[in-house]
């Protein structure tokens, strides 16, 4: 953390958006580190039982700060990943810099946990991103705008073009480099890592009706390991920052590269994209909804069974034992469905609540 710290601090950047700084001294060591290079403002999006994870450090002050929690991010059931318990969503800074004031976004979509078998999050995922356009085309305004995120998918996903299309945006990488725009692998991050190098991670912007962004350039950092190297780090993270530099200009100045960009589908193809993926995203719901509450009424019945009058009477505490290990077990099998068939079913509304919204 101390070397993401010194690393920000040596870049002389105005601005940064981190993600997954879920902990209080880890956010102490990268803002002490990045205050010696004059960030010395900041703000933590805290939601949830863990904390969103959204940091961010200003070298200019910050007028004010919002945040809108994703709907649907995760189940509460998968206690590994832990996404429903941090409370993601999108994190908004207003920035009061010399050149007027700029709104900084920060956000951090649900990955697809591949290791873990196929992706079940990807519905959750588009659904963020639709949130994270239309939450930004409300709040910014007449201020130029800027999300810095983790968007755990590539830039062909409908994720990314959800984004792109509800919130109106620019991928600032892909518009500085049309001919690269991928980061180079000998530059990958010494951390291992279950994923191969790949791009997961963009600052989009869009311009606001007073003023306008220009993208003056764009590239990768925190590549390779830290030097020097006092701690002794593998490397930064398992992730790359993406470095972008901006001119404010009169909104009369649209963004310079805007028509160089690969354009998001049309307004009509993505919004019947989107609402196939959510109707399919509904459909399975629905299925393994089914499913579960097959399952919490068998484990129910079983339960019942073995409390009933006429349950066999086991001789012997091994016995005993056996049956109380046996009706643990089918308890929490019950309940651990019966709470997932409720929280598909709570997945579902939400699905169909979004699909009749005006998109």
């Amino acid at each position: 953390m101390r070397a993401i710290g010194r690393a920000l601090a040596c870049m002389d950047v105005d601005v940064a958006g981190l993600q997954e700084v879920f902990w209080e001294g880890d956010r102490r060591l990268i803002a002490l580190a990045a205050a010696e290079g004059g960030l010395a403002f900041s703000h933590y999006f805290q939601s949830g039982l863990m904390g969103s994870g959204l940091f961010i450090l200003s070298r200019y002050p910050i007028d004010e700060a919002s945040f809108l929690r994703f709907r649907l991010n995760g189940r509460p059931q998968d206690l590994i990943r832990s996404d429903y318990y941090a409370g993601k969503g999108v994190g908004r800074a207003r920035i009061l810099t010399p050149a007027g004031p700029v709104d900084i976004y920060n956000a951090h979509f649900i990955a697809p946990y591949l290791e873990f078998g196929p992706d079940r999050f990807a519905a959750h995922r588009v659904t963020q991103a639709l949130e994270a356009g239309r939450y930004m085309r409300a709040t910014s305004g007449a201020v130029p705008a800027v999300l810095t995120c983790d968007l755990n998918c590539y830039p062909d996903d409908l994720t990314y073009q959800t984004l792109v299309g509800s919130g109106g945006l620019v991928e600032t990488y892909s518009a500085a480099h049309l001919e690269d725009s991928e980061p180079p692998a000998t530059d990958r991050s010494g951390y291992a890592t279950i994923h191969p190098p790949a791009r997961f991670d963009y600052v989009f912007a869009r311009s606001g009706t007073a003023d306008a962004l220009k993208v003056a350039g764009s590239r990768f950092v925190f590549g390779g390991v830290p030097q020097p190297n006092p701690d002794g780090v593998r490397g930064y993270s398992d992730h790359y920052g993406v470095l972008t530099e901006f001119e404010i200009a009169p909104a009369a100045e649209a963004l310079a590269v805007e028509a160089t960009v690969p354009a998001a589908p049309a307004e009509p193809a993505l919004l019947s994209s989107i609402g196939e993926f959510l109707g399919l995203g509904i459909h399975r719901n629905r299925r393994h909804r089914r499913k579960a509450s097959f399952v919490a009424a068998a484990a129910s019945v079983t339960s019942a069974a073995l409390l009933g009058p006429r349950r066999p009477r086991p001789t012997g505490s091994g016995g005993r034992a056996l049956v109380a290990a046996l009706l643990a077990g089918l308890l929490v099998a019950g309940g651990v469905n019966l709470s997932t068939a409720a929280r598909l079913n709570t997945e579902t509304n939400t699905l169909a609540t979004l699909l009749g919204e005006d998109l």
